[in-house]
Formats: structure tokens, sequence, C-alpha cells
């Protein structure tokens, strides 16, 4: 039986294969040294291929560089055979297409650069399927088809989806289409296992439900902390004490404090972190009037009170004045003014009880 000279010729069967055990030596010789080389033919590197249309890489080689700039749409089976393996390194620019018989990453063209390779496994005759691509420049790109998953990564029982470092109960961060959670939950999930242990998940509708808003939760808690609906609403949820919002100075003194506990009034506290640490708070609905409230929080004492029906109360401190109005004389009695304006100096009281119009009354010592 003739020794076979091309890759083509061999096959999977050894018994087809030549020589037979019957030949002489020298034959069987020859037929070592053969598969020697075929073995060296299929790792080393082909000759050039000139990028075309319909590309043929010859028989005898591994890799292979492409030159010009051309787009392929086509791998010939001339020279192939299924199962075969083929790199390419593109020597410049140009454009992989997709088809059915040259399959490529997320059914997307591809624009090769120069240093980049590719590599192509023959699944039948004529057809191809790049079942890897490797850029120079060492960027990644990872195209995902119509449906599915761009990338899926192994994950522990329960999760579907990424999962990343720990073994599920110690750090981890994993990306959730969960069963093992709340049905219908998508979102990144952070969780740590040391110190107080905490999952959170970012995501939409992390509650499962149907509003497909976006979530900030905690697991831990059935309240979730922040949540931006598809209006673009943003809701802060407080806990059951403490509070929803703070926000503090770089000293670390907070000078603002948003506060909406459960059982008390809505309201905004500020601090001074610097003269005395005053603590003041603006209350909404904080009395059984349904006033609006300034009070010196640090004091415990109300200083002014709105009620509903428009009514104004000053509080005056245990020693000093409620209300302070600084010294000014009108210029004349049709001095500019408007109704309900109030002044004083040493001698007269002015009020204006009309535009432009004011009146005095004289002031005595006792």
């Amino acid at each position: 039986m003739p020794i076979p000279t091309t890759l083509e010729s061999l096959s999977t069967t050894a018994a087809s294969n030549s020589p037979s055990g019957s030949e002489q030596r020298t034959l069987a010789d020859d037929g070592l040294r053969q598969a020697y080389a075929f073995i060296k033919q299929v790792v080393s590197q082909g000759s050039d291929i000139a990028s075309a249309s319909t590309i043929t890489p010859a028989s005898t080689g591994y890799q292979f560089d492409v030159t010009g700039t051309t787009s392929i749409t086509t791998i010939a089976s001339t020279n192939s055979w299924d199962g075969r393996l083929i790199a390419l390194q593109f020597d410049g620019a140009l454009t992989l297409t997709h088809s059915s018989t040259l399959y490529l990453p997320g059914a997307a063209n591809i624009t090769t650069a120069a240093g980049d390779v590719a590599l192509f496994l023959q699944r039948s005759s004529g057809s191809w399927q790049c079942i890897s691509y490797s850029r120079k420049s060492g960027n990644v790109t990872i195209n995902a088809t119509s449906s599915g998953a761009a990338l899926t990564i192994g994950y522990p029982t329960g999760y579907k989806g990424l999962y990343l470092g720990g073994d599920g109960s110690s750090d981890f961060i994993v990306s959730l289409n969960s069963t093992a959670n709340t049905t219908g939950r998508v979102g990144i999930e952070f969780a740590r296992s040391g110190g107080t242990a905490k999952s959170w998940v970012i995501g939409n509708d992390t509650d499962g439900g149907t509003d497909n808003s976006f979530d900030i939760r905690d697991l831990t808690r059935s309240v979730i902390p922040f949540s931006i609906g598809t209006s673009g609403n943003v809701t802060i949820n407080a806990p059951s004490s403490g509070t929803a919002l703070a926000v503090t100075s770089v000293s670390g003194a907070r000078i603002a404090q948003f506060i909406g506990a459960s059982g008390s009034a809505a309201f905004v506290s500020i601090v001074d972190g610097k003269a005395g640490t005053r603590e003041w708070q603006l209350n909404v609905g904080n009395s059984t009037t349904g006033s609006f409230e300034i009070r010196d929080s640090t004091a415990a004492a109300d200083r002014l009170s709105i009620t509903s029906a428009g009514n104004v109360t000053l509080y005056a401190p245990a020693s000093g004045y409620a209300f302070n109005i600084p010294t000014q004389t009108p210029a004349s009695a049709g001095a500019s003014g408007t109704t309900g304006d109030i002044s004083w100096d040493s001698s007269y009281v002015y009020v204006c009880t009309a535009t432009n119009t004011w009146k005095r009354a004289a002031i005595s010592t006792w």
C-alpha cells in the first residue's frame, strides 16, 4: 500500500492507514517518518493567505497569517476536514462577515486589527465556527446573541447568573435572576459574612414586584431603603428609627439630617457643628394642631409656630425678648411702605396703614 503524503488522505481507522503490518521494514520506516511529518505539519505555521471573499488554507499548517484588507465571508473546505482547527492572524483591518457558514461570536461581524488572532473549527464541509477571538490590544469583546446570555459563569445551587468568590456563605458578588430568593428579582447582590452579616441587592424590582423600579434593597429587611420609579420619582425610606438621609461635613459633624420616623413628625434637622453645636429643627405636623414649627432641639423648646389657620406664635426665652425689630425712621408720612410695615425710633412707633401712608404714636418713659 502506498505511504500517505497528505493529511486529507489519512483515516481515523488505524487499519486503513499505510503501511500494513505485512509490508517490508523499509516501507514501515518510511511510514513512520511520514507520520512524524504529519505531526509537524499540524502544529506548524502555514503559508500566508491573501484575504478574499473566500479563503483556502493549505492542508499543511495550523497557524496562518492573513494579508490584505478584503472582507472574508467564507473559508473553503478544500484541503480541510471536519474537526480541523486553524488559527488566523490578521495583518490589518478587514471585516469577518457572520453567516451560517462562517459563524462568529454573538452572530455579529468582526472588524479585525493588525495582530488579532481568531481560532476557527470546521464543523462540517465548508462550515466554520469561530470559537475564540483574541485582540492584540487586550480589549475583550463579548457579543450577546439576540436572546440568551453573552457570558455565563458557574453558580452555586439555587442561583442563576454570575457568581464570583466564596462558597455561598462567605463574601461574594452574584448577579441574580434567582429562584433561591424572591421570584422575579434581577440585579447584583453584594453579601458579606464578616462582622454583621448583610446582603444588599441592586437592580430592577428587587422585591419581586412589577413596577419596574430601580431599587437598592437590604435583603435582611422588608423595606427598600432607596427606589427610583419609571417616572423618575426617588423614594428614600427611613428605618423604623433613625435617619433616612444624612449629609455630613468634612469634619464629620452632621450639617443636615432628614428624618421621617414612624409615629412622629416629618422634619428637617440642621446642626451647627461649630458654634456650640446647636441643632435646629423644621417640623411639619409635630403637634396636634398640625402646625409648622421652628424648634431649638438642643434646648427642647419651640421658637416659632404657624398653625394651619395662619396664626403665628413667637416663644420668648426665660430671659430676653421673643420679637425684636431694628430701628428705622420713615422719611415722611408719605414715605415708601407696604401696609402692615412697623418700625420705631427713640421718639415714635411707626405703622404703615396703607400703601405709602404712615402714622405714628409718641413713646414716653415711665
